[in-house]
């Protein structure tokens, strides 16, 4: 199978299961998905971050060579889907420490922006928390955050925001 090929010829269900099958845990296989995904082609890119999603979760080690390109997506990415697949990603799979750091920052940065699209804020905000229980000392900052946000946010980014704070022994 030739990946990008496979990219080009649509987006569909279909096409996203023989590439996950394909790309399974083979390295080289991954190698060739993450090109299409760093791909300058806005639809190559968007294409590519839907299987990714999936791999991501079925096989994370997977991912373990490609964390900081990632983060450099996430920098500017160029269509919304990637931002949203990646950022879904980190929400499921275990966070390397070495991008602990800017994904906290990124993440912080787009709970804060009523404009950003709300699966992307809901996702940040489960990274956030996950991130919170291994570094205890920004719970406040980002208990304030999210109180702040949760009552201009739509009703997923509520739901999700109180839920979050109940667990973190804040609120009803």
């Amino acid at each position: 199978m030739d990946i990008q090929e496979a990219l080009t010829q649509g987006h569909s269900t279909e096409i996203r299961n023989e590439i996950i099958a394909y790309v399974g845990s083979n390295p080289t296989r991954m190698k060739e998905l993450m090109d299409c995904y760093f791909s300058d082609n806005l639809r190559l890119n968007q294409r590519a971050s839907w299987p990714l999603n999936f791999i991501a979760r079925k096989y994370p080690e997977q991912m373990e060579p490609y964390h900081e390109q990632m983060m450099d997506a996430m920098e500017n990415p160029l269509h919304n889907a990637v931002l949203r697949n990646t950022v879904r990603i980190y929400e499921d799979i275990d966070i390397p420490e070495s991008i602990e750091g800017r994904l906290f920052e990124k993440c912080y940065e787009y709970v804060a922006d009523p404009k950003m699209a709300t699966a992307v804020r809901a996702f940040s905000l489960t990274i956030l928390e996950k991130l919170i229980i291994k570094f205890p000392e920004l719970q406040n900052e980002v208990i304030e955050l999210i109180k702040e946000q949760v009552p201009h946010g739509s009703a997923g980014f509520k739901n999700r925001g109180k839920k979050i704070l109940r667990r973190l022994g804040v609120g009803k």
